[in-house]
């Protein structure tokens, strides 16, 4: 079922109308609000990314995801605390003049605290890589459509996932978006506001 969602994703992006003139852009940054669930506890908070071509073809990406959840219980609140950080390098490929296929190969850090009643009872920190294969296309002037799989493997495990978004234009520097990415043990939604320079 993944694969032919994703394949669905990929194909509607690449048969979109070439009409849609404008490209995606990759020089921007963008803020989100975030909510994800994992093994039945709903962790919500914040991520900060950005993009910037170095080159025509190549760019660097960064992103910090932070999600918390407190959990309250007769003797007291636990808190738990996930951070995440990506940095990598990518390649994009515009195989329309509205759709541009893209990978990105990056360094990956996911650290993890609990606390009770604000005293730590531990952290935690792991790292590792990534792989990411996507598309975005312009499919009108003001919505662009992404989707992509991705490959992250830390501290000896690794897990696959999907990413699917889509984004409205307001003006040419600002965007507002949604977003859905699904691995195999959390189901991630998020809102978010982009800026372009």
């Amino acid at each position: 079922m993944k694969k032919t969602l994703l394949a669905s994703s990929l194909l509607l992006l690449s048969m979109s109308s070439v009409q849609a003139a404008d490209a995606p852009r990759w020089d921007m940054g963008s803020v989100s609000y975030q909510s994800s669930s994992y093994d039945e506890e709903t962790l919500t908070g914040f991520a900060v990314s950005g993009s910037k071509l170095i080159t025509d073809d190549i760019f660097v990406s960064a992103r910090y995801d932070n999600i918390s959840e407190e959990i309250e219980s007769i003797v007291g609140d636990f808190d738990i605390n996930i951070a995440t950080l990506s940095a990598g390098l990518g390649y994009r490929y515009a195989i329309m003049p509205n759709t541009d296929l893209y990978g990105v190969v990056s360094y990956e850090s996911v650290s993890s605290k609990l606390s009770f009643d604000s005293e730590s009872l531990g952290e935690n920190t792991e790292n590792g890589y990534g792989l990411k294969l996507g598309a975005r296309s312009k499919v009108i002037d003001n919505v662009e459509l992404a989707s992509a799989i991705s490959y992250v493997y830390i501290d000896g495990e690794g897990e696959a996932g999907i990413d699917l978004s889509a984004m409205y234009d307001f003006t040419d520097y600002l965007s507002a978006g949604v977003g859905y990415e699904k691995t195999e043990h959390t189901d991630t939604a998020s809102l978010t506001g982009y800026f372009f320079f």
